[in-house]
Formats: structure tokens, C-alpha cells, sequence
């Protein structure tokens, strides 16, 4: 028996809030008839910044950024407050976006570009070589920027993969500076980055096997996690979204959203689950790893944010539905959903040809009470959460 067999992960006070009414239903540029306009039919992905003040927009070749001021009259600031273009051999795979900094992955490069008291116009860049850029992520502190990038590459037949950490001065305009760089395991490359809210994770879903590896507090070596141990040609389906829930008892947990692939039939599920993130890096024991079987009619689940204040775990449809899981302690350890019907919120983003959204189309503001999610039509969603009465 290991060290992490022997911890059962009991949470005994998840305090469950409930939705505050009907959701909100705000549109960015309501002016704009966005149904109708360039903007709904030019964009292909969307995000927000991690304290939701801000959404951005681009496709391959044009990046925009609006200011989000959410009162009683919706959404403000109806022009940009930064746009950019980008020519055909440079094209736009990722963007993140921080209150300072915007941070912008062509085929070619890393840009680096200030907002704020810093003129936008002003920007770095640094080159990805022979590596080709897979997922990115953004963490702002006080004074001090985290930038996560995923790279891989083909060399001599065998495959790699890459995820470097760059720490980006606030005070001062410099080059930014590498920081840390993990090599992925088992010849695996990238699918998607994400800090957790605290910057004290970093967590990783990989593109061929769908593994989940999360850094804790920048230690060497990655917690894994492989609930469905999938074959290589699972690729963009399988494992869609992994965020980081820190519980009261200061455990913290992986939440995954899953798409459905071929995994499922052989595994007996490929469901959405969670799981705690060990102290040892081992995987913890199966008794406090529970699926969301609530979701099972739920195939294409895109995204996912979780709140630790209100307990409540939120997952985007493919179609743009949203549905609420809450959450709360399972007997044998772990947590899992209550047992009950998912919430569905009446509102919905537009749908999604493709196989995954922004890692940052859908966050919980720094409060954890309002629910934030955003569209490549403009479209932006806010629900509120309150506690439970009672509670």
C-alpha cells in the first residue's frame, strides 16, 4: 500500500449554493446587431481574462479586445480596446490574456504585448523555432506575469513535447525570462494549459493520450492522472478541460470534462470525472475518484470551470448549453456531484463545429459567485450563484 492509498480524501463541508434566479443574458457590441454583422461571422474562438474584465476574439489572422463592465444596463465599452492583425504566413493559433498583458501564439512566434498604463502597440516577441506551438495559459500576480506555452516536434522519427514557463516583469518593460521547462512524459505533446486561480498549479491536458499532469507550486515533477488509459488516435477527443478545485480541507482536485471517442466503448464510460491531486504525484486511490454519471447523456463536453466558494462545477455542450453540477462530499472520500438532475442554464453560447473551445471561454469571476461565459458571436452569459437558505 502507498502513501496515497492510505488518505481517504473525506470533505464533509461543501456548503452547496444555488442559482440566483434566471441567468443574465448580456451581448457584447448590442449595438452592432451582431447577428448580422462581420464580427458573427469573422471570429472562430473567444476567451476571457482570468478576472473577467475583459473577452477577446480572433480568428487566424485578427485579434480584438473588449473591456467587460457587466451592470444593470449589460455589457459597456463597445469598441476595442486593442485589435491587431496578422498576416498569412503568421497565422494565429492561441491567445491569453491577463489585466497587463496580452500574449498572442502565431505559427511563427510568441508575442508579448502590453495593455494598460503600457502602450498596446508596445511588444516582444520570441521565436519557436523548430517547435510548434500547442496550448497557452496566463497568470497575473503583483508583480509579475506567468506565461505557460506548449510546444512539440518531430526529431529522428520520435516525438516530443514541451511546456515552458515565462516570467514577465510588470514594473518594468524587459524581455521576458524563462522561468522553468517540463518535458512531458512518454513522448506525449500538449493539448491545453491552465493555471488554477491561486498560480500555485498549472495543469496540463496531453494530446495523445490524454493524460492530466498538474504542477504543484513549480515542483519538478507533475501529479498524473490517467482515469481512461486511451490510445494515441483518441487526439482532440477523450480528455476537453481540466480545472483545479481547492476544497475547504486545502485538497486540492482535478475536474475533467470529456468528448466522447472511441474510448468510450471500451472503457465503459470515458465519463466526466474528478479526482484528488496526491501529494506524492501518484494517482489516488480509486475510491475517492468519482465520474459525473450525471452527465452520461451529455457526449460533447467542451470546456468546464469549477468554483470552490460556490461548489458548484459548470461544462459547455459542443451545442453552447451550459449545465450546473453541484457539488459535495462522497462517503468513501473524494467529491463527486449531488444526486440529482444537472441544472441547465435557459441561455446558451452558439455552438461549435470543432472538437475543443478556448481553455478560457468559461470562468468563475474572483468571487466564485458569477459564472462567466463567452462566445466567438459575442454573445457573453453571467450567472449568479447564492447560498443555499439554511446554509
Amino acid at each position: 500500500s502507498n502513501e496515497a492509498d492510505s488518505v481517504r480524501y473525506v470533505e464533509e463541508d461543501l456548503t452547496c449554493w444555488r442559482q440566483d434566479g434566471d441567468p443574465q443574458v448580456d451581448h457584447l457590441l448590442p449595438a452592432r446587431k451582431l447577428s448580422q454583422s462581420a464580427f458573427h461571422r469573422g471570429y472562430s474562438h473567444a476567451g476571457l481574462s482570468p478576472d473577467c474584465s475583459m473577452a477577446f476574439f480572433h480568428n487566424d489572422a485578427k485579434v480584438r479586445v473588449y473591456r467587460v463592465n457587466v451592470d444593470k444596463q449589460g455589457v459597456t465599452n463597445k469598441d476595442p480596446i486593442l485589435e491587431q492583425k496578422y498576416g498569412k504566413d503568421n497565422k494565429v493559433v492561441n491567445v491569453s490574456l491577463s489585466n497587463s498583458l496580452m500574449v498572442v501564439s502565431t505559427h511563427t512566434r510568441l508575442e508579448f504585448r502590453w495593455l494598460g498604463r503600457h502602450s498596446s502597440r508596445l511588444k516582444m516577441e520570441i521565436p519557436h523555432g523548430d517547435w510548434e506551438p500547442s496550448g497557452l495559459a496566463i497568470h497575473e500576480g503583483h508583480s509579475a506575469v506567468l506565461v505557460s506555452i506548449g510546444h512539440h516536434r518531430q526529431r529522428k522519427g520520435s516525438r516530443e513535447g514541451l511546456v515552458t514557463l515565462y516570467n514577465v516583469k510588470l514594473d518594468v518593460v524587459v524581455r521576458p525570462t524563462v522561468a522553468r521547462k517540463y518535458n512531458l512524459p512518454m513522448r506525449d505533446i500538449p493539448k491545453s494549459l491552465r493555471f488554477d486561480s491561486k498560480e500555485e498549479s498549472l495543469t496540463c491536458v496531453t494530446d495523445i493520450r490524454n493524460l492530466i499532469l498538474v504542477w504543484k507550486s513549480a515542483k519538478p515533477d507533475p501529479f498524473v492522472c490517467s482515469r481512461y488509459r486511451h490510445r494515441p488516435e483518441t487526439g482532440s477527443d477523450g480528455v476537453t478541460s481540466a480545472v483545479i478545485y481547492n476544497s475547504r480541507s486545502e485538497q486540492s482536485y482535478i475536474l475533467c470534462s470529456t468528448s466522447a471517442s472511441t474510448e468510450r466503448y471500451v472503457s465503459k464510460g470515458e465519463w466526466p470525472f474528478a479526482s484528488p491531486v496526491t501529494a506524492t504525484g501518484e494517482e489516488a486511490p480509486s475510491t475517492s475518484v468519482h465520474d459525473f454519471d450525471t452527465l452520461q447523456h451529455y457526449r460533447y463536453l467542451i470546456a468546464g470551470a469549477v468554483s470552490s466558494v460556490a461548489n458548484v462545477y459548470a461544462v459547455l455542450e459542443k451545442t453552447g448549453k451550459i449545465v450546473i453540477l453541484r457539488l459535495t462530499g462522497h462517503e468513501e472520500g473524494g467529491i463527486c456531484s449531488r444526486d440529482e438532475a444537472p441544472l441547465k442554464v435557459k441561455a446558451s453560447l452558439c455552438g461549435t463545429s470543432g472538437p475543443r473551445a478556448s481553455t478560457s471561454c468559461m470562468r468563475f469571476d474572483p468571487s466564485g459567485k458569477r459564472l462567466f461565459a463567452v462566445d466567438p458571436e459575442g454573445t457573453l452569459l453571467v450567472v449568479t450563484f447564492r447560498p443555499e437558505e439554511g446554509s
